[in-house]
């Protein structure tokens, strides 16, 4: 069956309970990447986000000598590049690596979205000479509420507990339930990290759904944008393969 196929098999839900949906690309180049194509970067993406600060990343590292009983710790803040926002909070990370961008809600569309990055990654590849693409992850956080009597109906991934035994016939009450599930696809070469957190709020359940869908094939020459775009909507796919397939009922849900 065709990739098109597989796409109508999904509805187009009215109402999306989509917090925020991220893209990442990470890249690698055959030579180095100078300040001043940075600079054009940099200087092209405040034109569509005017708030700028530094994206810096910490290392920290304890290293221990032969004895075991000596250490010494070393620790770096290092500045990558930059983060960009609007006044609605959405975000765009760049530095000579990486491309990431933090689309908040309301979501539109998956073709809104990844036009949007399309049209940030042309700007980046050129004033990069991009030569593989190292890192690519697709990313949605889900946000909605289920009424607590029949919420396992319309939710199939949870974490279930037993609160009774032959030892003790008191009953132990749940709270909150936070699961982490890490699923693998043959059929899509994608793992997932799905993060799952039921709380009672008042009469309902708030659910969130955080899914991460990362890319489990090797390294990939780059050519042109169809190559992320081709391996996004693959990931999207297994995204809404886990999505649908644990809210059956997700048209109602969110119409």
């Amino acid at each position: 069956m065709s990739e098109l196929a597989l796409r109508r098999k999904y509805p187009k839900l009215k109402s999306p309970p989509i917090e925020e949906a991220v893209i990442s690309v990470g890249v690698e180049h055959n030579k180095d990447v100078s300040t001043e194509s940075l600079e054009k970067i940099f200087k092209a993406f405040e034109g569509f986000y005017p708030n700028k600060k530094e994206w810096r990343q910490f290392h920290s590292a304890i290293n221990f000598g032969e004895d075991r009983t000596n250490f010494s710790h070393n620790s770096t803040n290092e500045k990558i590049g930059f983060l960009f926002s609007d006044d609605i909070q959405n975000y765009l990370h760049c530095s000579k690596n990486k491309l990431i961008f933090n689309k908040l809600k309301p979501y539109i569309s998956w073709e809104n979205f990844s036009d949007e990055y399309k049209k940030y990654w042309e700007i980046f590849s050129n004033n990069i000479i991009v030569s593989k693409i190292n890192d690519l992850s697709l990313r949605y956080i889900n946000s909605f509420y289920l009424n607590k009597e029949d919420w396992h109906k319309n939710l199939l991934m949870g974490s279930f507990f037993r609160g009774r035994s032959d030892y003790d016939s008191s009953e132990i009450g749940v709270s909150e339930i936070f699961s982490r599930y890490v699923l693998n696809s043959l059929k899509y070469t994608a793992q997932a990290v799905v993060l799952l957190t039921i709380k009672p709020e008042e009469e309902k359940l708030k659910i969130i759904m955080d899914i991460d869908v990362k890319n489990d094939q090797d390294y990939f020459e780059y050519e042109n944008y169809s190559n992320i775009y081709d391996t996004l909507e693959r990931l999207r796919l297994f995204k809404n393969h886990i999505f649908f397939s644990n809210l059956p009922n997700a048209q109602d849900l969110f119409s």
